[in-house]
């Protein structure tokens, strides 16, 4: 049973689309470029600070703030890589991201363990289909020495390949039951594949395929994937998007479930890019992991649930206020603001997404982003975790859905933080109209 000490944080995750490729999550504002040329070569300050925010320290000597708040008594991540020939940037930038990873979360969680496979084709034999990081002591299956890791995984090389699509569902069902997940740890597998499912035995089929997502869900096990190529259209979940017979969404986790599974699109990121942008995906995770004590959270189109822990939909379109920080204060008294644009995209009765988000108040005076609309940035483009008053913060990312719909997320954490009580859907005002579907209109939104 998880302790209920365990991330008390609040993760409102709104406008994750129907059919949406999950949104790919940058920095805060900082300049890429300059931490790229900087790695390795004695960071500038302005450099370090930026290395020390996203966990990839220069040195071990450095102090480092983790991204989590509160503590993790243990945490078990998985790491499942393709590495066909055309991956090679991307397994040399994991095999550091795992180090980084241990150190970032070193003065928060009381136990870290990882475990790492490179996967190929069926048929591949050196290197071998399925290739694991094998701990120095017999009979141990986790590494909790991130330098043990290192060295076990540094001959690793993407070899292979050739005849995409990939092994993604053999890889996911390797991770499930070759290494013994422990009941008491907070758990997440990652795979990450620059390619869509190839159907190889024993996972050749969408039945096996549906009976390997609800094994990994029952299990408790965090499913995220992570797609490297710049195409849509070969990501893992474009099929389960588009083509109801092959449901890794609907089969991973009812509708209705908050936990869902999700993609981040990598979308070209440079090697040092997707290093960062993972740590801070697996942070994320957490933070938002329904699983790990978070009273507040929501998932859909958008799919919301309230401080009260009621559940709904946004079924109409409109301007909403999400937040109203105090409840029902004046507008010259309002401390923090958030509305959103709702939007129905394609038919008359089509999936609607937030298309535009404006954060007002006393706390968000002086910065310099406070208004968004889906489609002015890159579907990467995100605030970053921006903090508002003394406790709240919130993240806004642009997402992009595979039939190239451009839309808006919002993340909110620390709400019950305030000091003061709370107003917006999120809040404690009546959603009855808001998830009351229109005449003419009713069909339920689906994930």
């Amino acid at each position: 049973m998880m302790p209920t000490r365990a991330l008390p944080l609040i993760a409102c995750m709104l406008a994750l689309a129907r059919g949406a490729t999950f949104d790919s999550e940058g920095f805060d504002s900082f300049d890429t470029e300059t931490m790229q040329l900087s790695i390795g070569k004695g960071p500038r300050p302005q450099a370090r600070q930026i290395l020390r925010h996203l966990g990839m320290t220069p040195s071990s000597n450095s102090t480092n703030e983790s991204c989590l708040n509160e503590t993790i008594p243990w945490l078990q991540i998985g790491f499942a890589m393709d590495c066909t020939g055309s991956t090679g940037a991307y397994l040399e930038a994991l095999k550091t991201t795992v180090y980084n990873l241990a150190v970032d979360f070193n003065a928060s969680v009381n136990l870290l363990q990882m475990a790492f496979l490179c996967y190929r084709d069926e048929g591949d034999v050196s290197p071998p289909r399925y290739e694991w990081a094998v701990h120095p002591s017999p009979g141990e299956h986790w590494f909790s020495d991130p330098d043990a890791l290192h060295l076990a995984i540094a001959p690793f090389i993407s070899s292979g390949g050739g005849d995409s699509p990939e092994d993604n569902a053999g890889a996911m069902g390797e991770m499930k039951n070759e290494k013994p997940w422990d009941a008491s740890a907070v758990k997440i597998m990652m795979v990450i594949s620059k390619d869509r499912d190839s159907y190889r035995t024993p996972y050749q089929t969408d039945a096996l395929q549906c009976q390997l997502m609800q094994d990994i869900r029952a299990a408790n096990i965090t499913l995220v994937l992570g797609h490297l190529d710049t195409s849509t259209t070969s990501s893992m979940l474009w099929d389960s998007t588009y083509k109801p017979t092959l449901p890794w969404r609907g089969c991973y986790a009812d509708p209705s479930d908050p936990h869902q599974l999700k993609e981040i699109q990598f979308m070209g990121a440079t090697a040092s890019e997707f290093s960062a942008l993972l740590i801070e995906e697996i942070c994320d995770t957490l933070s938002s992991d329904p699983g790990v004590g978070h009273d507040v959270g929501g998932h859909g189109d958008p799919h919301l649930v309230n401080m009260h822990g009621e559940r709904f939909d946004i079924m109409r379109p409109g301007r909403y206020s999400l937040l109203h920080i105090p409840l029902k204060a004046d507008e010259k008294d309002v401390l923090l603001s958030a509305r959103a644009d709702v939007l129905r995209i394609g038919t008359a009765c089509g999936d609607m997404y937030f298309t535009s988000i404006n954060i007002t108040g006393q706390w968000a005076r002086g910065h310099k982003n406070t208004s968004f609309i889906a489609g002015a940035a890159p579907p990467r483009t995100t605030t970053g975790w921006v903090r508002y008053g003394h406790r709240v913060s919130l993240k806004v990312v642009h997402g992009l859905t595979g039939s190239g719909t451009r839309y808006l997320n919002i993340f909110a954490k620390d709400v019950h933080r305030a000091g003061h009580k709370v107003g917006g859907l999120l809040g404690a005002d009546d959603h009855t109209k808001a998830s009351t579907e229109e005449t003419g209109c009713q069909k339920l939104m689906a994930l």
